[in-house]
């Protein structure tokens, strides 16, 4: 039984990662009209998720109150980063954009700190919730670069990033596939090789 569940697990987690190398590669060939507003449906879905965590996050004590408390202010800066309307003009919107990575990466900062000290199903929280804002974090810089807000000192264009993201999703793909059978019965080792294909994807949007 407990195989199984695993199993399921690993089963789920994969369909969650092929839907996200999907989603990137869709997000790759937005002109900028249209990551203006994928942008703005980004937002959304990451506002329900802060929601989401509230919930999650009101429960998280054992590490200590007052790293709880800090946990949990970072979530609603982001939460109200992410609920603010659309943007009028170029200047408004890359200032929200800048305040959403920013909120996003205080809120990994202690994400990170707590899981180091969490165990059990804390700790499993603070993994999961760790990931998802990777994930986030990946979009939101792929918006840097499609909305023309360029990164000082970038040696590569927008367009040689593009293509050098969209080979490294098709890796990622194709590990996920070529890993679809045997993943559960390896899933610390595979997991771990995954994580440093999202770390390579993030570096190559960072150029």
């Amino acid at each position: 039984m407990k195989n199984a569940t695993l199993k399921d697990k690993v089963s789920e987690k994969m369909e969650a990662w092929k839907k996200e190398v999907e989603q990137l590669k869709n997000q790759l060939q937005h002109n900028r009209e249209e990551a203006i507003n994928s942008f703005e449906n980004q937002k959304v879905a990451l506002g329900e998720w802060t929601d989401k965590m509230k919930n999650e996050f009101d429960r998280v004590e054992e590490v200590g109150e007052e790293k709880a408390k800090t946990l949990r202010g970072n979530l609603e800066d982001l939460r109200v980063q992410a609920t603010l309307g659309r943007m009028d003009s170029a200047d408004a919107l890359h200032e929200q954009h800048k305040k959403i990575n920013q909120s996003l990466h205080n809120l990994k900062h202690s994400v990170t700190k707590m899981e180091k000290e969490a165990a059990g199903k804390t700790k499993s929280l603070l993994e999961n919730a760790n990931q998802s804002i990777e994930q986030y974090q990946t979009k939101f810089e792929m918006y840097r670069l499609q909305l023309n807000d360029k990164k000082e000192g970038a040696v590569k264009s927008w367009e040689e990033t593009k293509e050098d993201v969209f080979l490294r999703l098709q890796k990622i793909n194709t590990k996920l596939e070529e890993g679809r059978d045997k993943a559960s019965d390896k899933w610390e080792h595979f997991s771990e090789e995954m994580k440093e294909s999202w770390k390579h994807l993030r570096k190559a949007i960072n150029g």
